[in-house]
């Protein structure tokens, strides 16, 4: 995988059936796919607008825009593996950079990524699952 640079501070949102979510306990596991996309939105009443890389009318305006990354993710639904789209903040992109700067292959390891709190309080942990995929699964 490679990580294009990703600059400012944090911010995280998740809907529609296309996307990754994570449980009523605040669990998602899948396997990254593919290289992130990373871009910047501005929030407005509750919806985002993608940014045009940090320069926009929104930003001229003293608005800062967020940055996010978009990836592909694998995840099991009911015995079966799906394609979904995991969408994150900062911190999520920084941690998973960091497994696979550690040498984690993340398109072929399970990944579990934690989300705790609530609001301007939400924080994420992700960790390498220990459970394997197997050789199936791999593909």
């Amino acid at each position: 995988m490679k990580f294009p640079e990703m600059h400012m501070s944090e911010g995280n949102g998740e809907g529609g059936s296309k996307y990754a979510k994570h449980d009523d306990k605040g669990m998602l596991v899948g396997v990254f796919r593919g290289d992130p996309v990373v871009y910047a939105v501005h929030w407005a009443n509750k919806r985002s607008s993608v940014c045009g890389e940090f320069k926009c009318a929104a930003c001229d305006a003293g608005d800062r825009a967020k940055p996010r990354f978009s990836v592909n993710i694998a995840v099991e639904e009911g015995g079966v593996w799906v394609s979904k789209i995991y969408e994150g903040g900062v911190s999520v992109y920084q941690q998973l950079k960091a497994l696979a700067d550690e040498g984690y292959n993340l398109e072929t390891t399970r990944i579990k990524v934690v989300k705790t709190g609530t609001g301007l309080d939400t924080a994420y942990s992700v960790l390498p699952s220990a459970k394997a995929l197997s050789d199936q699964e791999k593909k």
